[in-house]
């Protein structure tokens, strides 16, 4: 998927109008790495808790959709959220 395709899926997420948003949404292989994105309007902060480690997420839209990367990962791998 394209950064333009993405950006309008997640548009349409938000909006409450998408018909596939675990497309967007969830743990994805961006071909240089993994990323996560989370649409949770009420929340404040995110953390990713990944093999006992804490990540905070990046808040990208005043809307709640939050994101997190690691490059050097190649596969999936198991995760857990909080929420603030």
């Amino acid at each position: 998927m394209q950064g333009k395709d993405i950006e309008k899926m997640l548009d349409q997420v938000i909006a409450g109008v998408s018909n596939d948003p675990h497309a967007v949404l969830g743990m994805h292989d961006t071909g240089k790495g993994v990323i996560v994105r989370v649409f949770d309007p009420a929340a404040d902060n995110i953390v990713l808790i990944a093999n006992g480690k804490r990540q905070d997420m990046k808040k990208i839209r005043a809307e709640g959709l939050f994101t997190c990367t690691f490059p050097r990962r190649k596969k999936h791998f198991p995760y857990t959220l909080e929420r603030h």
